[in-house]
């Protein structure tokens, strides 16, 4: 990987980062009925999950292109 390459896909991995750190919670469009509660009970869980699982590869990503650009 040519440390262009290498800064770029650094660079990559913090604009991925970037567009999960400007994402909250979800709203609540599904209500408060008991239908609405019962769909949050199981969403919240996979919700957490998936944003949980988009740091971590958007860490991965930059750590990557930093490990490239480091190399001689």
């Amino acid at each position: 990987m040519t440390t262009s390459g290498a800064r770029r896909l650094s660079e990559a991995g913090r604009a991925l980062g970037a567009q999960r750190d400007g994402l909250g919670l979800a709203p609540r469009p599904w209500g408060d009925d008991e239908a609405g509660r019962a769909f949050e009970r199981r969403y919240r869980p996979v919700e957490a999950q998936v944003l949980a699982a988009w740091e971590q590869l958007a860490r991965y990503v930059e750590d990557l292109g930093d490990a490239g650009v480091e190399r001689p």
